[in-house]
């Protein structure tokens, strides 16, 4: 098995991490920008939200990341049960990329299996009620009206 600690791996990670975020730094601004505006005018990023009203698939999901974190596991399967997909996969892609330095193999038929399952779920979270209630945007017909 070969030693993926060594300094020379550790550095050649850290080279194409930097590279990777400086060839996406025009996109990270730009959805920078898109996530301060919406989230001040609308009180959520998410355009599904925005648009419709109503809590997309991935609703929750940033929560939960944000849960686990913080190690409270209990609490970001409560906001969204597929982070225990999403996060694994997210760690498969990096340790591909990052450690391996190799191409992650079979990575759209993985996420297209995972992003099938969140939607199966999804449609059981709407039929069950069990959406959290807070995890909905503000509506743009609750604005108090000016006129």
């Amino acid at each position: 098995m070969r030693n993926i600690w060594r300094a020379d791996n550790l550095k050649r990670a850290a080279v194409q991490l930097r590279q990777d975020i400086r060839s996406i730094r025009l996109p990270l601004a730009v959805l920078l920008i898109y996530m301060i505006i919406t989230q001040s005018v609308f009180g959520t990023v998410c355009p599904w939200a925005i648009l419709t009203h109503l809590p997309c698939p991935a609703c929750g999901l940033t929560r939960a990341a944000l849960c686990v974190a913080a190690l409270h596991f209990r609490e970001a399967f409560r906001w969204n049960a597929m982070i225990g997909l999403w996060l694994p996969y997210l760690l498969y892609l990096a340790v591909e990329r990052y450690v391996l330095a190799g191409k992650p193999r079979m990575a759209l038929a993985i996420a297209t299996v995972i992003g099938s399952v969140t939607f199966v779920y999804f449609g059981f979270r709407l039929w069950k009620g069990t959406i959290p209630q807070d995890i909905l945007p503000l509506r743009l017909y609750s604005f108090p009206t000016i006129w």
